[in-house]
């Protein structure tokens, strides 16, 4: 569990508030590739990361509401439960995109797919142009 604790305090360093979310979009693509798998990014900058002969797909959206100091994210414990100080914490998708993180870590046979823009509309999701395993 930690390893995926410690893949969303990553995430949390790195901007991807809606419309603002390139630098994480490289992250993600370039933490795919160093683990041998494929990468697609389409138009609207959905990813589709795949490895062998997937037989689920798995997906997430990679932006979030930014409020308060948010992309500068600070997180802290209290209670046994993460929180961020003074800012939005991004935890809906972000963890999410962990627990797909760690899996990548592991080489599992699987697609992930990260839809753009999600919390403003929708808007990767409506745009979809991947063909995804079946």
């Amino acid at each position: 569990m930690s390893n995926i604790i410690a893949h969303f305090q990553t995430l949390t360093q790195i901007p991807h508030c809606s419309e603002n979310s390139e630098k994480l979009l490289a992250f993600l693509v370039d933490f795919a590739k160093e683990r041998s798998y494929e990468v697609q990014v389409d138009s609207h900058r959905n990813i589709l990361i795949s490895k062998g002969n997937p037989k689920l797909c798995l997906q997430a959206h990679y932006d979030m509401v930014c409020m308060g100091k948010a992309p500068q994210i600070e997180t802290y414990i209290e209670e046994d439960i993460m929180r961020a100080k003074d800012s939005s914490l991004g935890a809906d998708n972000g963890m999410a995109i962990a627990m797909m993180m760690a899996l990548m870590d592991k080489g599992e046979d699987l697609e992930f797919l990260l839809t753009a823009d999600e919390e403003i509309g929708l808007i990767g999701a409506n745009a979809l142009t991947f063909k995804l395993a079946k």
